[in-house]
């Protein structure tokens, strides 16, 4: 109920979502105030926001010797369009490790990229990322992970009433940014509309 609640806040219908459109990091300056130390280095400066593309990109491309033959080139064609396929989540918003999101190393540090089906998930994922993938991250710089582990030992633990206070302001600071509950095809996603900017 609670999780409900928390959705709520930002349910829109920002989908589907332009992939060259420019995101914001989940924390900027302002929030360094109200949220755990922890959270906001890696909320700022490691997990990036992206647009999930409409196609994976695992497609496998025709070898070098079936494309020397003309006589194949339609054949591999289909074979290479068979191969690409839609991506479930396209036009959607997940995050991903900026550090290793195109180093051949990525699928050696689990949770690279995380893919919260809403603004209330948004805390939940970011806790699975800290625990799953940073300290396995080899691309992640000694100097981050050393500020992260540092804010580590020096955090105090929180009561359940200052915990849910915190993931309240997770969601109303995702919202004000523009990230925002989608639901497609009965699936409940995360989007992203730009704020408005009210003028006084």
């Amino acid at each position: 109920e609670e999780e409900e609640e928390f959705d709520a806040v930002s349910t829109s219908t920002a989908w589907p979502v332009d992939e060259n459109i420019t995101l914001p990091a989940l924390f900027d300056k302002e929030d360094k105030p109200f949220v755990n130390p922890t959270h906001y280095i890696i909320g700022s400066e490691i997990l990036e926001p992206f647009v999930i593309p409409r196609y994976h990109d695992d497609a496998a491309p025709a070898s070098a010797a079936s494309t020397s033959n003309s006589a194949n080139k339609k054949k591999n064609k289909q074979v290479k369009k068979r191969k690409k396929k839609t991506n479930f989540r396209a036009g959607t918003i997940a995050f991903r490790c900026r550090f290793c999101k195109h180093s051949p190393n990525k699928n050696d540090a689990p949770l690279a990229t995380i893919y919260p089906e809403t603004v209330g998930g948004l805390y939940r994922a970011n806790l699975r990322f800290q625990a799953g993938h940073l300290n396995k991250c080899e691309d992640c710089p000694a100097e981050v992970k050393e500020r992260h582990e540092n804010a580590q030992r020096s955090g105090d633990r929180r009561s359940y009433e200052v915990q849910v206070g915190v993931r309240r302001y997770w969601i109303s600071t995702a919202a004000r940014k523009g990230f925002r509950n989608v639901t497609v095809k009965g699936k409940e996603r995360l989007g992203f509309a730009p704020p408005v900017l009210q003028e006084y």
